[in-house]
């Protein structure tokens, strides 16, 4: 099963969980993925994966352990206006350079997510899968290792971050891929770098 964590005090509740952070790409031929993950005070070195690869890793280590944390950078829900069209989900999509969730690389990344994530529902139907949506920008996100390093490590409590909470009428990736209606977005974790 797949939730959101929707709160900071939930998120708080749920950090001595295993974690596991997720720099999303989308491709077969290059390692476009980094994965990161941290249990029992144990952290893994960060790894540039492959998309098969990384969402494999995440079944893996979903197996390996009852309940877990995963942080996915990637959009996890989509905004739009009064009239339908795409909107930014807050001030963060917008600066310092518009990288809204239905943009360029955004919208590839939904799309993404929409896979992985049912993959990963599919092969983990007995576990618990805590989901919170990662988000980086700029000259931040280019070793996908370090980002996704840098989300556990945010998400753990161990590094500066902003916590953002998606709109009220956000359209979730899990309604889309899961028919699981009715479930609240994940909150936006964004590390924070000098």
């Amino acid at each position: 099963m797949i939730l959101a964590i929707d709160s900071v005090l939930k998120a708080a509740a749920q950090r001595n969980l295993p974690v596991m952070a997720v720099d999303l790409g989308f491709s077969g031929a290059t390692r476009s993925c980094g994965v990161a993950a941290t249990h029992d005070g144990e952290t893994a070195r960060p790894a540039a994966q492959r998309f098969g690869e990384c969402v494999s890793t995440v079944i893996h280590f979903a197996h390996d352990h009852r309940e877990i944390v995963l942080v996915i950078e990637a959009p996890l829900c989509a905004a739009f206006d009064e009239r339908g069209n795409p909107a930014p989900r807050g001030d963060f999509e917008r600066s310092p350079r518009a990288r809204w969730w239905s943009l360029g690389a955004g919208a590839a990344m939904a799309l993404a997510a929409q896979h992985f994530l049912s993959t990963v529902h599919d092969a983990v139907p007995d576990g618990t899968v805590n989901l919170v949506e990662g988000f980086v920008v700029g000259a931040d996100s280019g070793d996908h290792g370090q980002v996704a390093a840098d989300l556990m490590l945010a998400f753990v409590g161990l590094s500066d971050s902003a916590w953002y909470v998606p709109p009220a009428k956000s359209k979730l990736v899990l309604d889309w891929v899961l028919r699981q209606p009715g479930q609240p977005s994940p909150l936006i974790l964004a590390p924070r770098y000098a």
